[in-house]
């Protein structure tokens, strides 16, 4: 007997293991053998004279098992019916009083399970284990610092689709995140679908629907700051199960995804089969950083170019352009500039595109040539009919050299540094680049002889270990009078917060280049990385500061929404190929002398150049604006007036 209860209990155990649906069917055979031991009582006495004047017994009915079955069913559910029972035998009473407690008991039951079922249910949300049953979403695999900007920027291109979130973090952080790091509403909040779950598994990316999704964004976790494999491992492995096309049911996704260390770039594109295209935060960040240091207001240019809001990069098959020269086509598309072709090569696994920025003016146009634009989707309609811009005289204006800078100071140390010195160093010819850290000097000469992609030829680095938050020290290198002060978001030392170190060195640096009166006038960029810090530093006038999850989230939607211009990104950002300058408008018209916008275009293209907007430092009333006000595309047949202060945006050599 003891053996065949501990059984019995061991079954039991196992049935309400498996969940609400298995307890409540047990309920409900528990509450079907009870109303049928309750039908018994027509056995006992229910229908006879005696109990004729009771009010629960219907005796004007067939007295048959029907009616003792509702007479049972009755008092299981309704405790109130006992009362009726007055002046029953007591056979009956006892029935009664049984079904009743046993019915009160049941319900109790039903009631608890029904609320378990439904705590649950929460439970299992707000952990991330349920199944997305969408279609068309967006999906983000991976969760890092870029993942709450990266958020608010798809949600711009997202239209009606949902996005979903899969990572190896607490939901509840996740949504934390995003929070703190971004200015949240309710739409948006109600659009994010968080499910937590390795991003590797099978399973796992099946429980998101991911061969349904439209777009999918990898992002590199944030596992360990030392070890930049750790955190770039998930978004290899994500990379080659990606690669196989046989995963895809129909129609392939637009993939882009991003990883943190740039000595992983070769890689991950191996991963990929060259099919997905790949961006390295850590080399944009300090591609960015470098073209910022160099020339002032260029990261609002950037950020204008990639927000979804307004103009973008495109690249679209004209039919009508083939067979025309591209100096012809410069102004033919109204509030939209062409800035290069494409070709395009299908290769067996994967499609190649070969940007050809800023070709010459006699360039033919081929057939299977695209169109490079900067332009919105809506306002890139060809018009070879429009207003016309030719007559004009040559550029009146003297060539124009950037300055060369000559030494670069660099506060703070972090992984996109390594990069950055090797673009210093295919500017600066003869310059030095000094680095103030927290790190010992030997130290930092073993990580840059480890980590350098190749030996530095044209430019000497100088690096310190001394605390750049006192100001003698500041004091001291800033009488070399640098060309540029980059401050870094610094991980060298112990702080959990770079921002607040960046932060303090601003504070530092302002009220010394303003009370001291400093022989150096540097131009002062700074990396922020958490947007806000923003709000406390819009008194740092004249201080440039990019905040590299937005940039870097701006280009990874761009490039999610269009995979073919990751080529054209990259080749704006080399220091080997044509790069966006900021020049004065005076090279292309003479003094007092009245223009349009295409004239503008036209002239600078006999220098080999194309002007596609304009950055004013002063507004309509002459005043000189706190920001730059960056203009993409202006109208090209108005009269367009401009300050010595305002320049144009060039794409040359």
């Amino acid at each position: 007997m003891k053996k065949i209860l501990h059984r019995s209990q061991y079954r039991l155990d196992r049935i309400l293991s498996k969940g609400v649906m298995a307890q409540l069917g047990l309920l409900a055979l528990f509450a079907f053998v009870t109303v049928s031991i309750g039908m018994t009582v027509m056995f006992f006495g229910l229908f006879d004279p005696e109990n004729a004047s009771v009010e629960s017994i219907h005796h004007k009915s067939h007295e048959d098992i029907a009616d003792a079955f509702w007479w049972s069913l009755t008092h299981a559910l309704d405790p109130g019916t006992f009362v009726s029972n007055y002046g029953a035998s007591w056979q009956v009473m006892l029935f009664a009083f049984s079904l009743t407690i046993i019915g009160m008991a049941l319900f109790g039951a039903f009631i608890g399970l029904v609320s378990a079922g439904i705590h649950e249910r929460l439970r299992l949300l707000d952990q991330g284990i349920g199944p997305v049953v969408e279609e068309g979403h967006i999906l983000l695999l991976g969760w890092n610092n870029l993942a709450p900007a990266v958020i608010s920027r798809l949600v711009d291109i997202a239209g009606d689709a949902r996005l979903v979130v899969l990572a190896d973090r607490d939901i509840e952080e996740m949504r934390h995140d995003l929070r703190m790091s971004v200015e949240i509403d309710r739409n948006l909040a109600r659009r994010v679908i968080f499910r937590q779950g390795n991003v590797v598994a099978d399973h796992e990316l099946e429980r998101v629907s991911y061969q349904k999704a439209s777009r999918i964004i990898v992002l590199s976790n944030e596992r360990s700051s030392l070890d930049a494999t750790a955190n770039d491992i998930d978004a290899i492995k994500l990379l080659l199960m990606f690669a196989d096309n046989r995963r895809w049911l129909e129609t392939k996704p637009h993939i882009v995804a991003e990883i943190s260390d740039v000595s992983n770039f070769e890689i991950a594109n191996l991963a990929g089969k060259y099919q997905v295209p790949v961006v390295t935060s850590a080399d944009l960040i300090s591609r960015i950083m470098v073209q910022c240091s160099r020339q002032p207001d260029l990261s609002a240019v950037y950020f204008e170019l990639f927000s979804a809001s307004s103009n973008r990069l495109l690249m679209e098959h004209i039919p009508e352009c083939t067979g025309m020269a591209f100096g012809s086509i410069l102004n033919a598309f109204g509030r939209a500039t062409p800035i290069g072709v494409c070709d395009i090569l299908e290769l067996e696994d994967r499609v190649v595109y070969i940007p050809d920025l800023n070709p010459p003016a006699d360039h033919i146009i081929e057939e299977h040539e695209k169109i490079i634009l900067i332009a919105s989707e809506t306002e890139a309609e060809f018009t070879p009919n429009g207003t016309a811009f030719d007559g004009l005289a040559p550029v009146p204006g003297e060539a124009f050299d950037l300055d060369r800078m000559k030494q670069v100071l660099i506060l703070g140390w972090n992984r996109n540094i390594y990069t950055s010195l090797q673009l210093y160093d295919d500017y600066m010819a003869g310059g030095e680049v000094v680095v103030v850290s927290s790190l010992d000097e030997n130290e930092a000469r073993t990580l840059l002889d480890e980590n350098l992609p190749k030996p530095l030829v044209n430019i000497s680095v100088r690096v310190a270990q001394e605390n750049y938050l006192k100001r003698a020290v500041l004091e001291r290198y800033l009488a070399d009078s640098p060309d540029a002060v980059v401050i870094l978001s610094d991980d060298s030392g112990d702080t959990e917060n770079p921002d607040s170190r960046v932060i303090m060195a601003m504070v530092l640096l302002q009220w010394i280049l303003e009370t001291h009166g400093m022989d150096a006038d540097p131009h002062v960029i700074a990396e922020i990385l958490d947007r806000s810090s923003t709000h406390s530093l819009e008194f740092f006038q004249g201080f440039e500061m990019v905040v590299t999850p937005d940039i870097v989230s701006l280009m990874l939607a761009h490039i999610a929404r269009r995979n073919d211009i990751r080529t054209v990104v990259t080749e704006l950002l080399s220091p080997n190929g044509q790069e966006i300058y900021l020049k004065p408008f005076d090279r292309y018209v003479a003094e007092g002398e009245a223009f349009r916008f295409g004239d503008l275009v036209t002239r600078a293209k006999q220098n080999d150049e194309i002007v596609w907007g304009v950055v004013r430092m002063t507004g309509p009333d002459g005043e000189k604006l706190d920001n730059c006000d960056v203009q993409i595309n202006p109208d090209r047949t108005e009269p367009i007036a401009l300050s010595q202060h305002d320049r144009l945006i060039v794409l040359s050599r």
